[in-house]
């Protein structure tokens, strides 16, 4: 099968990006803050760090390699949707947005690795 063929969504994605590029955030990129966290959403995100390389790796990275980060990055946002909770007393409610539930996501990855210890040390330590 063809290389081109296999990257459609990176294809894409990189249009999307040459559209946008016009925008002043594109000129100059930034240090990272020195108080900034230290998570791999915040560090691919600062100064648009993975389309940066998406647009200057495009032939290396897959579309599945594309839609994980993505879907990383979007992991419990607004726009992935999510359920809201409402208290039949009380009124209040609650919103719970839907996670990637991705092992790289830093925010899903964390349960996925708890889990895996957990039986390691049952497996370990009976």
């Amino acid at each position: 099968m063809c290389k081109a063929m296999d990257n459609v969504l990176v294809q894409e994605h990189c249009a999307k990006l040459l559209e946008d590029i016009a925008s002043p955030i594109w000129d100059q990129p930034t240090p990272v803050p020195y108080n900034a966290p230290c998570r791999i959403d915040a560090i691919l995100t600062h100064d648009h760090a993975f389309d940066r390389y998406v647009l200057d790796h495009r032939d290396e990275v897959s579309d599945h390699q594309l839609e994980s980060v993505l879907d990383m990055l979007r992991c419990a946002r607004d726009e992935c949707g999510g359920i809201t909770f409402a208290c039949g007393s009380c009124g209040d409610t609650k919103f719970v947005p839907f996670r990637c539930h991705s092992r790289l996501c830093p925010r899903c990855g964390k349960l996925y690795a708890e889990q895996w210890g957990r039986r390691l040390k049952d497996l370990f330590y009976p």
